[in-house]
């Protein structure tokens, strides 16, 4: 078990190069595909918000997400990336049909990059044709391929979430300062398009002092912490500057939070529209804290399972894609009722990947995203990085399997 267990190390080999770009180049395929031939984006919900707030840094150069002055609702690495998109955009035309259209064919390279990223990770944990297993599942999977015509967070996120994975494995495995600043700027980098990841600026110093044993001194911890917490602090503190002279008071990372707390905080899952209507950021984030703790008190049992299992089917019970019509192909039908079967066997590869080194922070890291979203609003599309890591958990559990079902067809384990 524990050489099944032990990964084999990614190496800067010409092969393991070629097969990373292989899978991007395949990943790339059915995405350009989709950018070209899908129907213009249609802009809903929180994305017409971003559109809207590309448009303003470009036109009135300053930041917004409701467009009424400058506000900190969201932080502002999406929007961001929309208006340079849209700039790039208006050297070939003034069309604003043309930048959304152009931003989708940008983020269809970023999303099949993500794929190269993901196998060159799994690499640290698992063989090669499982890794690829793993990544080409993902790749195919059809939430994957739709999301990329999504004006929403996803994409950006989702490629400097795996950057920051890969670079962390990196820079356990060269152990030098460099490599932790570039992680943690990485990190930050991701964190201002989604800060849920804020506090993985701590993973540095945790791994720091776990391997403090087979150290000499605390300084390599000091030292790999420290570059880490610098890097992060080059890419964020400019977002706290702007937030703290314009409102005269620190904004970590955005002003979003009481919104979807409070309709996290409804057992029913109503989406009761007039939750909180007319209420202040501030007021609804109070609200949602009575509520949660006056929940507790008084239905513990019902509450309890809201905020664990309840709220788990509902990030991980559909997957986030559009409703199929009846018309729709057979072979789609098909893939999304895979989805489950995707959910549970990447679940048992994370949980028994545990006892793997490399894999365990993966597990790790997938827990601490699921962790930090049960208190808000559960929501599929929330569940979506979290599905990217199960597909390596899949891989783990197929390379487990496969292997075991060897040996006991060549008699080392009895039928």
């Amino acid at each position: 078990m524990a050489q099944l267990d032990r990964a084999r190390q990614s190496s800067p080999s010409s092969m393991n190069l070629t097969l990373g770009l292989l899978v991007i180049v395949v990943a790339l395929i059915p995405r350009l595909y989709e950018a070209f031939h899908s129907f213009s984006p249609t802009l809903y919900g929180d994305s017409v918000h971003y559109d809207a707030s590309a448009m303003i840094l470009l036109q009135r150069h300053y930041f917004s997400f409701w467009g009424y002055g400058p506000d900190a609702y969201v932080t502002p690495g999406y929007p961001l990336f929309l208006a340079l998109c849209y700039r790039v955009a208006g050297v070939f035309s003034s069309s604003h049909h043309f930048a959304i259209h152009f931003t989708v064919v940008i983020q269809a390279v970023l999303s099949a990059i993500t794929v190269g990223l993901m196998y060159w990770t799994a690499r640290r944990f698992l063989r090669p044709v499982w890794a690829i297993v793993g990544v080409l599942l993902w790749a195919l999977y059809p939430p994957t391929i739709w999301s990329i015509t999504q004006i929403l967070t996803e994409t950006l996120f989702m490629i400097l979430l795996w950057l920051f994975i890969l670079l962390f494995f990196i820079a356990m495995e060269q152990k030098n300062v460099v490599w932790w600043a570039v992680c943690g700027f990485v990190l930050g980098l991701a964190g201002l398009v989604r800060p849920t990841v804020f506090p993985l600026v701590l993973a540095a110093l945790i791994y720091g002092l776990v391997q403090l044993r087979n150290l000499n001194s605390l300084r390599p911890v000091i030292n790999w912490f420290g570059a880490n917490l610098v890097g992060f602090l080059i890419a964020v503190v400019p977002w706290w500057v702007r937030n703290l002279r314009l409102f005269h008071h620190l904004v970590l990372s955005d002003t979003e939070v009481g919104n979807p707390l409070l309709f996290g905080s409804d057992p029913n899952f109503l989406k009761d529209v007039h939750l909180g209507a007319g209420l202040s950021e501030t007021a609804q984030k109070q609200l949602a804290i009575h509520r949660i703790e006056q929940g507790f008190l008084h239905h513990f049992w019902y509450y309890l399972h809201w905020y664990t299992i309840g709220k788990i089917s509902y990030l991980f019970g559909t997957p986030w894609f559009p409703p199929l019509s009846a018309h729709a192909p057979g072979l789609m039908h098909v893939w999304l009722n895979t989805h489950l079967i995707w959910v549970v066997l990447g679940a048992i590869g994370l949980l028994i990947g545990l006892a793997n080194r490399n894999m365990r922070f993966i597990g790790v890291l997938a827990l601490f995203l699921l962790v930090i979203q049960l208190p808000f609003i559960p929501i599929n599309r929330y569940a979506f990085p979290i599905m990217s890591m199960l597909f390596l958990g899949v891989g783990y559990s197929l390379q487990l399997g496969f292997a075991r079902g060897g040996r006991r067809r060549n008699g080392r384990y009895p039928t």
